[in-house]
């Protein structure tokens, strides 16, 4: 081997899945080119389509009543792509403003809604919740955002209800209703809500003992070293155990025989993290990454690195010699991840990522030179390793040359 590549696929915050993957990783929700108008959005009961464009403004609006500490609105929600479902910056007006937090039971009981009973929204109530998303959309306050989270709290559509629960617990006294929510959404079926569920139920209560089954996995042994000169697939947080980044998944075979990498991995001892959604777990992810890189003898490294699995990788620059990232999905914390200004970025993402959202972290990087962002669909986080979306939007024939020499 002349070259010394290894391509990274970190999978990370927020699990990955795919509607034309394997059986383990099904969803009831399709995978968008075009969003619904958020107005739009507001006139069905149930439909999967629709119901992300509410679920995608819910936490548009969590973010913007509770952000994240050195992340802009205009990173977690770009402008261009809040006016491409009918919004505008005036939500960001909201930003800042000192929570009060109102009674759930006053809110939920004035439209007779129940606890736990999620039937199909009368025309009443359907009208109503278009009306409060209307207002807020034109003039946001946190009196009308607190009565769309406890409206879109009872919805049929669990997507929505997962979006509207830590709203529900920033801006009501509702947290123990909401945090149950997120509980129940953690142990979907659905490939969409698991990880949203999981990455709201981390940022808002991280001790959660919900959280136990899916954090703190001990590493595999990773037996007898295998020869250095590789293309490496690794996964990232909540996919330790997920399959598309190994080498029977979907995404794994695409890189091998579609892709130009060089020199895919096929040994028995893969790069691997404990996938925890917690920045010491990245740090730590960082370190192991180094130490994987020295026991192999590697000198030069490509990375390709899912979500929060880039984080660990801008972390570990320091110490390692990058010839070029590709990252996909990857939410931007500017201030704990800068990125490597030496090394030329690809960055794929989907337009108002939920996963991102849901983390709060910015969904573009900084301008930089040397950063390239690409959008290829909506709302879906995982849809950016999906082979049919690499191979739609063109992804092999725009990424960057790799830097490392012979």
């Amino acid at each position: 081997m002349n070259v010394k590549h290894l391509c990274l696929f970190l999978a990370a915050s927020c699990t990955a899945f795919s509607l034309q993957a394997q059986s383990a990783e099904r969803t009831g929700y399709p995978t968008l080119d075009t969003p619904p108008h958020y107005d739009e959005s507001y006139y069905p009961d149930i439909r999967p389509v629709e119901d992300q464009t509410q679920a995608a403004y819910l936490l548009v609006l969590l973010n913007l009543v509770d952000p994240v500490e050195g992340v802009d609105p205009d990173e977690v929600a770009p402008p261009e792509h809040l006016e491409e479902i009918g919004l505008s910056k005036v939500l960001y007006d909201v930003l800042g403003v000192s929570i009060r937090q109102q009674s759930f039971e006053k809110l939920a009981s004035g439209y007779g809604l129940e606890p736990g009973r999620f039937a199909p929204f009368s025309d009443d109530l359907l009208q109503r919740q278009r009306e409060v998303a209307r207002k807020i959309s034109e003039d946001p306050n946190l009196s009308n955002i607190a009565e769309l989270a406890v409206i879109s709290f009872h919805h049929p559509d669990p997507l929505v209800r997962v979006a509207a629960a830590p709203l529900v617990l920033v801006t009501t006294d509702g947290r123990d209703r909401a945090l149950d929510t997120l509980r129940e959404g953690s142990r979907s079926d659905d490939a969409r809500i698991r990880p949203l569920a999981l990455t709201l139920l981390a940022r808002y209560s991280p001790r959660d003992s919900a959280l136990v089954a899916w954090r703190k996995t001990q590493p595999t042994d990773p037996g007898q070293m295998e020869e250095p000169g590789t293309t490496l697939v690794i996964h990232g947080t909540w996919a330790r155990n997920n399959d598309w980044w190994q080498d029977d998944g979907n995404f794994f075979e695409y890189l091998q025989h579609d892709v130009p990498v060089d020199d895919l991995f096929l040994g028995d001892d893969p790069f691997a993290w404990s996938g925890d959604w917690d920045h010491d777990e990245r740090v730590q992810a960082a370190s192991d990454l180094v130490s994987w890189m020295t026991a192999h003898g590697e000198t030069c490294v490509d990375i390709i690195a899912h979500s929060h699995g880039a984080n660990a990788a801008f972390i570990a620059a320091s110490q390692l010699d990058y010839g070029r990232l590709i990252v996909l999905s990857t939410p931007s914390h500017k201030t704990k991840y800068p990125t490597d200004p030496d090394t030329p970025i690809l960055s794929i993402r989907v337009k108002l990522d939920l996963v991102v959202l849901a983390d709060g972290g910015g969904n573009r990087f900084p301008a930089a030179p040397n950063i390239k962002e690409e959008y290829i669909g909506w709302f879906n986080h995982s849809a950016t390793h999906y082979p049919d979306e690499w191979e739609e939007e063109g992804v092999p024939g725009i990424m960057p040359p790799g830097q490392c020499s012979p």
